[in-house]
């Protein structure tokens, strides 16, 4: 009730308030949370639908992605950084801000974040190593735009690469429908294309769909282009295979009560199950996604956490 005392103690109240909400979830009396979310969930469901062996090959074999970048970045063996060091920031965000066609905006804009601040030329020049390491994943761009394009242009055929199938379906041909390899679509909103003239003068095509904008949250047209719908795919595929997960686990004994972007939660009886069993079935990969390396970490606890 000493609203001066939390503001002494803590500063903003509301911001105060906000740091408990994740432990006032409990579950009921003689119950545990048994909690596990994924690890680098995005970046190995990129790989695995670009074909990107290399990059797979580090999840696989357990090593950091981030020194991994970093010693591509530097040109430096991959032991010679560590944890702590400042290569590894950077290598860190090359990896987040990269992998769906961003360039030095993206770059600039993810390392606001990471308190990473580098001139443009070496921005530059981090973007064309990080791609020229990943080319599998910069055809996956260009190919998911060409089949799109070819879906808008010829209505009634399908086109695919690497089992994502883009087609227009619908009434009046108003709805592109992208599938996923687990059978789920995505539909965008009266798809077509346009000409439009480029910053640096070129004139394209590109795709326009309606939909909400992101920032504005308003109704209109938006763009459409390889990186977005990597990342698209990329984020429903993550989803598709946390749902598959979450069944699996609830078949095992353990209900799902709470999910939140890449994690599960299940409440169990004290004693029932455990940590490393719940990571085991939550990583249990669905026949489409043959190949795809998974890894989940997780706790089990009276409070619900981050």
């Amino acid at each position: 009730g000493d609203l001066e005392g939390v503001k002494l103690f803590y500063g903003d109240p509301m911001e105060a308030a906000s740091t408990c909400i994740r432990s006032m979830i409990v579950p009921a009396p003689g119950n545990d949370f048994i909690c596990a979310d994924y690890s680098s969930i995005e970046g190995r469901v990129l790989a695995w639908l670009a074909g990107e062996e290399s990059a797979l090959d580090v999840y696989r074999e357990g090593r950091d992605p981030y020194r991994v970048a970093a010693s591509v970045i530097y040109h430096v063996p991959y032991e010679s950084i560590q944890k702590g060091d400042s290569r590894r920031q950077i290598g860190k965000v090359a990896e987040l801000a990269l992998g769906y066609q961003g360039s030095v905006g993206a770059f600039n804009q993810m390392a606001l974040g990471y308190g990473v601040e580098l001139p443009e030329t070496e921005v530059r020049d981090i973007v064309e190593k990080w791609r020229n390491s990943r080319p599998m994943t910069v055809r996956l761009w260009h190919e998911l735009d060409n089949a799109c394009k070819a879906a808008i242009s010829n209505p009634g055929h399908v086109y695919s690469y690497r089992g994502i199938k883009f087609a227009i379906r619908g009434r009046y041909n108003r709805m592109l429908a992208v599938m996923l390899p687990s059978g789920r679509c995505l539909w965008y909103v009266d798809p077509r294309l346009a000409q439009e003239k480029m910053a640096w003068g070129e004139e394209k095509t590109v795709i326009h769909f309606d939909g909400v904008n992101s920032a504005t949250r308003k109704w209109g047209t938006q763009k459409l282009y390889g990186g977005l719908l990597a990342e698209n795919v990329t984020q429903a595929v993550a989803r598709d295979v946390l749902v598959n997960g979450m069944f699996t686990a609830e078949a095992a004994g353990y209900p799902i009560v709470l999910h939140v972007h890449d994690e599960a939660v299940s409440e169990v009886p004290e004693g029932f199950g455990s940590v490393e069993e719940y990571e085991i079935l939550l990583c249990a990969v669905p026949q489409w996604a043959a190949g795809l390396p998974l890894k989940a970490e997780g706790w089990r606890g009276k409070r619900y956490r981050k």
